[in-house]
């Protein structure tokens, strides 16, 4: 952990963390080698740093766009002594960088399938945690079940209905995990600007943005920034339609009305920390 953090506060490039994870993996190498007979157990745990490393250097190798590489060191991660559980994430974001989608989703779908087969055995796991103890088993798992329902967003190879249901499923396994809630608000943002009906006739959709954004909000502050602007913005925006054509909104069709968004909003509120609102 101590590693990571130091990490953390490396420029996120080959070019400084690569002799870094270099000089890393040749001491544990050692390391490894010296305590193989004596402490098996701590050895492999060495071994299974190696191998995480290995995948970080990948990743570095992807976001720089140095394809060949990446896959290079994929494969050397994927064959080490102990590979790392979440090589297939890795593996199908290199395959949607290089453009091939379609292998993208089935990599990334098969993965899951192998590393997690009984996805309620996770969600019951998942209920006991908290935002702050949340396992890298469930966060490896969330991660992973957002990243395919943000796959299936981007190519259009689902239904509208489709995409929510993978978004939703996310937050029904991880309930106080941020990052779920504010994606899936932000997918329904998206859906509420490409929206042609009225106003009036969306308020069901408003609802679910400023709900799933105070969710977002309540077990985190990774988002802020991005999520108090829009909910107050969105919120206001409904506010001053309503208050210039009252009418229309009473005669709207959606089941939610702006007195709902606005309760919401305050049952919100008790929950979120004040010091966000001064963010």
């Amino acid at each position: 952990n101590n590693w990571n953090h130091r990490l953390e506060g490396v420029q996120a490039s080959v070019r400084y963390m690569e002799p870094i994870l270099n000089f890393r993996r040749v001491v544990l190498n050692l390391l490894a080698e010296q305590l193989e007979e004596t402490h098996p157990n701590v050895s492999r745990d060495i071994e299974a740093e190696i191998g995480k490393n290995w995948l970080i250097s990948a990743r570095l190798a992807r976001k720089a766009n140095h394809f060949q590489r990446a896959h290079t060191l994929q494969l050397v991660a994927s064959t080490s002594k102990c590979p790392p559980a979440a090589i297939y994430i890795e593996q199908a974001k290199l395959y949607w960088a290089k453009g091939e989608q379609d292998q993208a989703i089935s990599v990334l779908k098969r993965g899951l399938e192998k590393r997690f087969p009984d996805f309620t055995a996770v969600q019951a796991h998942a209920a006991n945690l908290e935002a702050h103890n949340i396992t890298p088993e469930v966060l490896e798992c969330l991660k992973a079940k957002l990243l395919l329902a943000k796959f299936y967003n981007e190519t259009g190879h689902a239904d509208v209905s489709t995409v929510i249901k993978y978004y939703r499923g996310v937050t029904e396994i991880g309930h106080c995990w941020e990052e779920g809630f504010f994606r899936l608000a932000g997918y329904y943002d998206k859906l509420w600007n490409r929206a042609e009906d009225a106003k009036e006739n969306n308020l069901d959709m408003a609802r679910h943005i400023i709900s799933n954004l105070c969710r977002s909000m309540v077990f985190g502050s990774q988002f802020i920034y991005q999520a108090m602007p829009r909910m107050l913005s969105l919120w206001m925006e409904l506010g001053t339609a309503e208050a210039e054509n009252p009418k229309a909104f009473r005669a709207g069709t959606s089941k939610t009305k702006f007195a709902d968004i606005t309760k919401n909003i305050e049952t919100s509120q008790e929950k979120i920390p004040a010091y966000k609102f001064l963010t």
